[in-house]
Formats: structure tokens, C-alpha cells, sequence
């Protein structure tokens, strides 16, 4: 019986993005560097938590929100809570203010991946 995963890592450093991800054919590791320059999309980890410091206006998620929408770009939010419907209370409410389009999804690799593909 084999066990198959899918893994993705993000770490933020200043104003510097780097993903990391393991090619499922050659088992190597990839990283890419990203910035809001070359986005097309953004993916919301969805929660009070996100929605609480996303919408008080000082903190770093505040701050990347507002980015978000000034390069109006789509954003996907993937709800830690699994639930796979639109949740206000897991959006920041800037982008709710501004009725920003939002896709929410469950927090699930495959699910999210066949957001941003689609």
C-alpha cells in the first residue's frame, strides 16, 4: 500500500516570498522566489485569526491585504475550518468593504490547486 502527500511550504522573509514544493516525478526539492511583481493570484489562509489581524489596519496582514487588492489580483481563500463555502467571518474586511471577489475554498491541496488552475 502506497501513501501519497502533497506538501507546500511558504516562508516569508521581509518583503520576499519563497515557495518550496518536492516535484512528485524527480522527488527534488523547488523553490522560487516570489513577489507581488509576478503574482497572477494569492492564496488567503482563511480564519478568525487572518480575518481579526487582516482587518485592524497595523499589522503586516493588514498591511498585505491592501496590497492585494491594489494589484487586483484574484484571491482564493482557503478555510482552515475545512468548510468549503464562503465564509465572512474568515475574510478581512477591507476586501469585504470593497465587495473585492474572493474564491473560498477548503483547506486541501488538490482543492486549492484546482482553484488557482481554473
Amino acid at each position: 500500500m502506497s501513501i501519497e502527500r502533497t506538501s507546500v511550504g511558504l516562508g516569508v522573509h521581509a518583503r520576499t516570498t519563497v515557495g518550496a514544493a518536492i516535484d512528485e516525478q524527480t522527488g527534488e526539492l523547488v523553490q522560487r522566489r516570489m513577489g507581488a511583481g509576478n503574482a497572477k493570484q494569492i492564496v488567503l489562509l482563511g480564519s478568525a485569526n487572518a480575518k481579526k489581524k487582516g482587518s485592524d489596519g497595523t499589522s503586516f496582514l493588514a498591511h498585505e491585504v491592501k496590497v492585494m487588492a491594489e494589484f487586483d489580483l484574484p484571491i482564493v481563500v482557503a478555510n482552515l475550518d475545512g468548510d468549503r463555502t464562503i465564509d465572512r467571518n474568515f475574510i478581512p474586511d477591507p476586501l469585504l468593504a470593497a465587495d473585492y471577489y474572493t474564491l473560498s475554498v477548503s483547506f486541501q491541496p488538490s482543492i486549492i490547486k484546482y482553484a488557482l488552475d481554473n
